[in-house]
């Protein structure tokens, strides 16, 4: 009976250990799934903020050409103006 009693002990505290070892293990890996998303959302976070400014870099270019653009047609148009009233001017 003694040996019944401590042979149901042991496989008792065998199963108990293993189910505290499995529970250990899938507790350990929790954190690292979850230390894995959130640095690839990290990551993401990164990346669409280089993306964001490089975008916006690009915007202010396309704003100072623009800019110039629109500087080169008006010495264009008063050139085109003086060179006009100089000849208007020439033949009166």
């Amino acid at each position: 009976m003694e040996n019944e009693d401590r042979a149901l002990k042991l496989l008792m505290a065998t199963r108990r250990c293993a189910k505290a070892a499995l529970l250990l293990s899938n507790l350990k890996s929790l954190p690292s799934h979850t230390l894995d998303d959130n640095e690839m959302l990290r990551r993401g976070i990164e990346d669409l903020k280089v993306q964001l400014v490089k975008q916006r870099l690009i915007n202010k270019r396309i704003k100072l050409c623009s800019l110039s653009e629109l500087i080169v047609q008006l010495i264009l148009m008063l050139s085109l103006l003086a060179f006009v009233s100089m000849l208007v001017l020439k033949t009166h």
